[in-house]
């Protein structure tokens, strides 16, 4: 029985600590791609930050972001696009700076084996900061630049959302549910017109 323990004990040891050091390993890994995901938006932001003369007028010149661990990072799409939101401190006043960006071209599924072995670039789909509004309140005003309008004219059609690829693809999904509630709720206002016009004014009765 002894002998049989230690024997098991010898193949059962090394296997924990090898599992342990890989999710050590991958968890680091994870934490690293956030990391560089979160300052990859950051920059790009700042940038958007740095070139809008409200932004300026806001907090004052010179500005520069915050400390990093008052910023906030978040997923969604698969962890296709990364929701970032961060400081910027200026001369006056501090205010938040709310930016969204999407993985730019084909790579691993995994944000850290794209960090790491693919394309590694994020582009920015939509950015905004937070100004004053009524009451007191903060309102978020974006900072993109205009985007060109499309070929055919499509109007405010060319949002910077429209440039994120899975974001696009989430509308176009939900779309069909409200074309559908719409035209029935047409069809049903026809047939009251129609009654109503029958009948003189059915509401008199």
């Amino acid at each position: 029985m002894t002998a049989a323990w230690r024997q098991a004990r010898a193949l059962l040891v090394p296997a924990a600590k090898g599992a342990i050091f890989g999710a050590a390993l991958y968890f680091a890994a994870d934490t690293a791609s956030d990391v560089y995901t979160f300052f990859a938006v950051r920059r790009a932001a700042l940038a958007r930050a740095r070139a809008s003369p409200d932004v300026a007028a806001l907090v004052g010149e010179p500005f520069s972001p915050g400390p990093w661990y008052d910023g906030t990072l978040g997923f969604s799409h698969r962890d296709r696009v990364a929701h970032a939101t961060f400081q910027i401190a200026g001369a006056a006043r501090t205010t938040d700076v709310v930016a969204r960006a999407a993985r730019r071209g084909e790579g691993p599924r995994a944000n850290a084996l794209y960090n790491a072995f693919g394309p590694g670039e994020w582009e920015l789909v939509s950015c905004s900061a937070m100004f004053p509004g009524e009451g007191g309140l903060a309102v978020p005003r974006s900072i993109m630049e205009p985007q060109p309008p499309a070929a055919g004219g499509g109007g405010g059609g060319g949002s910077a959302a429209g440039e994120c690829l899975p974001c696009q693809q989430q509308q176009q999904q939900q779309q069909p549910k409200p074309a559908a509630a719409g035209g029935a709720g047409w069809w049903r206002w026809w047939g009251r017109a129609k009654d109503g016009g029958g009948g003189g004014g059915g509401g008199g009765k």
